[in-house]
């Protein structure tokens, strides 16, 4: 028997998921709502003006390509990109997140199942059943997801650190060019 798509159950999405559409499609208005207001300002083609913030706001940079002639866009174009780049953070971040929360929680429960059968010789021996064998696997969860949050913490400093010193030698490079 075939199943039509209406008769299909929906996958139900979990909470970083959710928060991941809405900021993606968030995002994707505000980038438009810019390139129109700009449009409007400045009388470029839709095209130009999507090039310009599209440029503005993943390089964390003011085009030299189309310079603002008005003093209105001006004035619009620091908040406009701060608040693009603030978005864009939080956009990464929550992908960041959901990487990280499948894979270092499974890795880290893994290793403390297989810590705690190699140390007890059985998962069942010297633990009651019931009660003290579902308290120790909470535990386990709880350790796990400490463990996820400092590697969540340190995978954003070094990529934080990362992207600071590529910024910094691409700046290095373009000065020493220049001299």
């Amino acid at each position: 028997m075939t199943r039509t798509f209406s008769e299909h159950t929906p996958l139900p999405l979990t909470f970083p998921q959710r928060t991941l559409t809405l900021q993606t499609v968030s995002y994707i208005l505000y980038l438009v709502l810019g390139v129109g207001v700009f449009f409007a300002i400045e009388a470029w083609s839709f095209c130009d003006d999507l090039y310009r913030a599209d440029y503005t706001l993943l390089t964390i940079s003011l085009d030299a390509d189309f310079l603002l002639k008005q003093t209105v866009s001006r004035a619009l174009l620091i908040p406009y990109a701060a608040l693009g780049i603030m978005m864009i953070d939080l956009v990464v971040g929550r992908v960041r997140e959901l990487i990280l929360e499948r894979e270092v929680v499974r890795r880290n429960l893994a290793k403390q199942r297989a810590k705690l059968i190699q140390n007890n010789g059985t998962f069942n021996r010297n633990l009651r059943r019931g009660k003290e064998e579902f308290d120790c696997m909470r535990k386990m969860e709880r350790r796990a997801h400490i463990i996820g949050q400092y590697s969540a913490l340190g995978t954003s400093f070094f990529a934080s650190v990362i992207v600071w010193l590529m910024g910094a030698l691409v700046y290095w490079f373009t000065e020493k060019a220049r001299d």
